[in-house]
């Protein structure tokens, strides 16, 4: 496993935590939702040695610190300033809701990011999570009880609820060990507000729109199974600052099933602009 020091830098008066390991072109990576930046353990053995990666927990995951509310806008503020701090131009890639963050951060910061890579962003309207009014209503009902959070925090870090959604959802063959490995301690040290209201930010979040409205190049990765962000919805959206790659045999948890594959698609991409 790679080496790799961990920070914290303090930016509008909390705490932000990351990872840097490798060497090379920067390149920034923003979390899903129930993880923290141990989560993309599997992909960095196969980027270390080509990029010099910053991988961040957002505010209210991992050991960031935390705040009164969460929303997509306010997480890529901060980690726009995190880029400033750090007087990088570098690419940035999100998994799954760290895919609305990654966006965003590259529409609100565009002298700051150089590309964005796109990992199994849900971009049907209605589906899975993005416009899904069901779940932004379930959300904000439990957002009101905090017995019913409590609950719902202890679901979210049982391995038996992880690996349920690992096996039915989130992954093509199911892998235990890599969820033991990189799923369990996101959850355990995720905070249920952050949870609930990024959530429900990111719902009501246009994620076409924005990224059809970037003014830099983007990548967008799937696994061909992926059953949360299909991606032959994504297909449209495909043109001359967007490309699309499409990985078999793996599903939303890509990066994981399949890392090496993952990684030579973003080294295409950022090195040879992927035609």
């Amino acid at each position: 496993m790679s080496n790799y020091k961990t920070y914290k830098t303090k930016i509008d008066g909390i705490h932000l935590h990351f990872a840097k390991m490798g060497k090379g072109s920067p390149l920034v990576l923003i979390h899903g939702w129930t993880n923290n930046w141990k989560g993309w353990l599997p992909l960095v053995e196969h980027l270390k040695e080509k990029f010099t990666l910053y991988i961040v927990d957002l505010p209210g995951y991992g050991d960031s610190g935390s705040l009164a509310r969460y929303d997509i806008i306010q997480s890529a503020s901060y980690l726009g300033e995190f880029i400033r701090l750090l007087s990088i131009k570098p690419a940035v890639s999100g998994f799954s809701m760290g895919t609305f963050v990654a966006t965003q951060t590259a529409l609100d910061f565009p002298d700051l990011v150089s590309a964005v890579i796109l990992i199994g962003p849900p971009v049907k309207e209605g589906t899975n999570f993005r416009g899904n009014k069901i779940l932004i209503n379930s959300l904000k009902s439990v957002d009101s009880f905090h017995m019913t959070k409590r609950l719902l925090k202890k679901l979210l870090e049982s391995k038996r609820f992880t690996y349920a959604i690992a096996k039915y959802m989130n992954m093509y063959k199911f892998d235990k060990n890599l969820v033991d490995m990189y799923g369990m301690e996101g959850k355990k040290k995720l905070r249920i507000d952050a949870f609930l209201d990024m959530g429900i930010s990111f719902s009501s979040t246009p994620l076409v729109q924005n990224i059809i409205n970037l003014s830099v190049p983007a990548l967008l990765v799937y696994g061909r199974e992926d059953k949360v962000a299909k991606p032959s919805y994504a297909q449209l959206l495909v043109g001359d600052k967007l490309k699309l790659s499409v990985i078999p045999y793996a599903g939303h948890m890509v990066f994981w099933e399949k890392p090496q594959e993952v990684a030579e698609s973003i080294q295409a991409f950022l090195f040879n602009r992927m035609v």
